[in-house]
């Protein structure tokens, strides 16, 4: 009976580590450590009004030295914007900081503030292990909003 229990409870601690998968074998884990990954967004949840499922193609990516950012937004603005003509969330960022810490259940929350976007005080990534995610934007003059999807490595270049 010992040895049956026994059998158990190390079969159940080896089905929590994933079935002895390695952190390094998961892509999805790879391709943040390397910070060369696209957040592909499937919803928008403005801070007012519904859950909104997307039918165009929008996405987040994080390419090294730089983030590439095509986002649709929906929400009030607190300050009309000045010379501005494209979407608050469609631009590209060189200058920003990157912290990844781990999540409690698996998988990674990552914060990024774009430094040479004055509208933005922070972008929060939260990651599962499956690698499906939510995208939460601070904006500084904007209602904030957020967005659920998932993340895939960035496709290298034949």
């Amino acid at each position: 009976m010992k040895a049956i229990i026994a059998f158990l409870i190390l079969s159940f601690a080896v089905a929590g580590e994933g079935f002895g998968q390695d952190k390094k074998e998961n892509p999805v884990s790879q391709a943040i450590e390397a910070k060369k990954y696209t957040f592909r967004v499937r919803s928008i949840m403005p801070a007012s009004g519904g859950t909104r499922q997307v039918t165009s193609q929008w996405d987040f990516t994080v390419n090294g030295d730089s983030i590439i950012s095509y986002l649709p937004y929906f929400g009030r603005a607190y300050v009309a914007p000045i010379g501005r003509s494209t979407d608050p969330l469609n631009f590209t960022s060189t200058d920003y900081s990157y912290k990844v810490t781990p999540a409690k259940k698996g998988g990674w929350n990552i914060e990024i503030k774009p430094n040479d976007i004055s509208d933005i005080r922070m972008m929060n990534l939260n990651i599962s292990k499956a690698g499906y995610g939510t995208l939460y934007v601070t904006h500084q003059n904007r209602q904030n909003i957020s967005y659920t999807g998932v993340v895939e490595p960035l496709k290298k270049k034949a």
